[in-house]
């Protein structure tokens, strides 16, 4: 009969004095914590904090994480080993799903588009169908347009509306940390 080995931690004593929050993957149903690995919502706790603490916060992204030495720098500790994944990414416009982050790739990789935002609105008028609007940040461009038009009706099977603004109108660093790329106007019922 084998003897029964013990697991190791999943972090040192010596590591959590060194950090200011623990990472943690939990499933995103039932918040059952897994292990390394596995894909799950990350969850954050301060360690070492005062006033505001955070209690295994959900950031609203999937991730895979490892404690392993990293192979490049050897910090111990946790890492985010895949590239994260937004939750929250599917929504419903005229009785469809859209995956946002297939709009957000495609945007992302077209050249001309710097700061982009992609806006479901409602339509006050009786029959109306709600509406996909991409707002881009600069002058007002119809190859563009159309370009961007196609893509996206390519890629998510919905025709936008495109929009040019003015820079700065989507973004301004000096007001927000990060860049609010999908926004819902529609009247909630």
């Amino acid at each position: 009969m084998k003897e029964a080995t013990e697991e190791p931690p999943l972090w040192s004593a010596e590591a959590v004095a060194r950090e200011e929050h623990l990472a943690a993957l939990v499933d995103p149903e039932t918040g059952r914590s897994l292990a390394d690995g596995e894909s799950g919502a990350l969850a954050i706790t301060h360690l070492h904090r005062r006033g505001t603490v955070l209690l295994r916060y959900l950031v609203g992204d999937i991730v895979t994480l490892s404690r392993a030495p990293c192979p490049h720098c050897g910090r111990e500790g946790e890492r985010v080993v895949a590239t994260p994944r937004r939750t929250g990414s599917l929504v419903k416009c005229r009785g469809m799903l859209v995956n946002t982050d297939v709009i957000v790739d495609t945007l992302a990789a077209m050249a001309g588009i710097g700061e982009f935002q992609i806006v479901f609105a409602g339509d006050d008028r009786p029959g109306a169908m709600e509406r996909l609007v991409i707002r881009i940040e600069r002058e007002t461009d119809a190859a563009l347009a159309e370009e961007v038009t196609r893509r996206v009706r390519a890629a998510v099977s919905l025709r936008p509306e495109v929009e040019f603004v003015a820079r700065g109108a989507l973004y301004d660093q000096e007001r927000s940390i990060k860049a609010r790329r999908v926004l819902d106007l529609r009247p909630k019922p």
